[in-house]
């Protein structure tokens, strides 16, 4: 992802935001966490109210979690998954987007997350 982000041209900067146990990140090689700006979110795979267990939850609570404590200061935030790249520069312009919308797509996922 950061070198598809160094070589399309996007302007700004990139922030990995994962998931995972205190006990996870003590095990993280140290050097791959110091590659970009890095929000550690807790793991939200596990459900204390259901009892169930489900790493899809990860990416929602996680995106929750840095917009309310990673306190980012960008007019737009393009959250994309680690396993894809950008060929060329995102501009909202382009999709007609303006500053606080949200995606459509994330809104699905979690609704109560964005009011």
């Amino acid at each position: 992802m950061a070198f598809s982000f160094k070589n399309s041209g996007q302007t700004g900067h990139i922030t990995r935001v994962m998931c995972c146990t205190d006990e996870d990140k003590a095990r993280y090689n140290p050097d791959n966490l110091a590659l970009m700006p890095t929000h550690v979110a807790p793991s939200f795979a596990y459900n204390a109210k259901t009892k169930d267990y489900y790493a899809a939850f990860n990416k929602p609570g996680a995106v929750l979690d840095f917009m309310t404590k990673g306190e980012p200061t960008a007019d737009y935030i393009l959250v994309i998954d680690s396993d894809m790249q950008l060929r060329h520069p995102f501009e909202p312009a382009h999709y007609q987007m303006t500053p606080g919308e949200h995606h459509p797509p994330l809104l699905r996922c979690c609704p109560s997350c964005f009011g």
